[in-house]
């Protein structure tokens, strides 16, 4: 059991905590709109969810998720108390023809309302372009997320040994 708890130690050691930890419980708290990183975009999401700010949630997508009205995204929530997510750093990023990609492994603890913890784990693909768009004379510094491959997980262990490999390719 040791082992198991340094190991874990090693890898929470090489992740980014993302979100609103205790915004639940303080619905004062600041919202985090941070875009300008593949990282805070990730958390500018999850405080989003957390505040129930359902519209600025579904405005950091690219395109809307299973091409999901803004009601049928907000719906999706409706047992959702609050959110958190660890992001593995570094992440990878890919350039080419005036785009930016990066891939972010990641695993989510959501608190349902009725109390109960659920873990999901998986890759976040995040999207900006880095040259000047239509009449701007400098490429947008935000990112936005291109798309989530998140399964439910039993555990937090269960969900970092799967963060640890979620977005490598065959």
């Amino acid at each position: 059991m040791r082992r198991s708890l340094v190991i874990l130690a090693l890898i929470v050691s090489s992740l980014l905590l993302v979100g609103a930890v205790g915004a639940q419980q303080n619905p004062n708290a600041f919202p985090f709109t941070t875009t300008t990183d593949p990282a805070s975009l990730i958390g500018s999401y999850y405080s989003a969810i957390t505040l129930h700010d359902y519209g600025r949630a579904y405005s950091y997508w690219e395109t809307p998720p299973h091409n999901q009205t803004l009601a049928q995204f907000t719906a999706g929530f409706s047992d959702t108390a609050s959110a958190t997510a660890l992001v593995a750093v570094p992440y990878l990023t890919d350039a080419g023809a005036g785009n930016v990609y990066a891939s972010l492994p990641a695993v989510v603890v959501a608190q349902r309302t009725n109390g109960t913890q659920v873990y999901y784990a998986g890759c976040f693909a995040a999207h900006k372009s880095n040259v000047p768009v239509g009449n701007a004379t400098e490429p947008d510094p935000n990112w936005t997320l291109r798309s989530a491959n998140l399964v439910q997980v039993t555990t937090a262990y269960a969900a970092i040994a799967r963060m640890t490999t979620a977005c490598q390719t065959p």
